[in-house]
């Protein structure tokens, strides 16, 4: 199984273009905010929990929050417009994030720390 979930792992970053960044785990993330704060980056991680927030403010009309376990009971939020969902994502998923990393930031008039603006998410769990 973890053979297979590499191979799939290495034809992904071939195919999408994530070759070009280091993939991070949420937990290297957070101890580098600094580091990495207004920078593009690559995560991994298992999705803990997917909120949909809805309001008339801004363009799509939602967006989805998606958690990633990093420790206890603490997660990286992960922010994505309505297109760039995986239809499909689940809690307990492993997926690989790109996009902007902020340790402080509004959007959509909401206040967030450390998060991660997502361009591209895809679940890396075999169908």
């Amino acid at each position: 199984m973890k053979i297979k979930l590499l191979l799939l792992s290495f034809i992904f970053m071939l195919l999408t273009g994530f070759t070009n960044i280091s993939t991070l785990s949420p937990a290297t993330l957070m101890v580098s905010s600094d580091k990495y704060d207004g920078h593009q980056v690559v995560v991994m991680g298992v999705v803990e929990r997917i909120t949909k927030i809805t309001g008339k403010s801004w363009n799509y009309g939602y967006y989805y929050e998606i958690g990633l376990y990093l420790s206890g009971d603490k997660t990286l939020t992960v922010i994505a417009m309505t297109p760039k969902i995986p239809i499909r994502l689940k809690a307990g998923d492993l997926v690989r994030v790109k996009g902007k990393f902020h340790k402080q930031g509004v959007f959509a008039k909401y206040d967030y720390e450390n998060f991660i603006e997502a361009e591209k998410i895809f679940s890396l769990e075999a169908t």
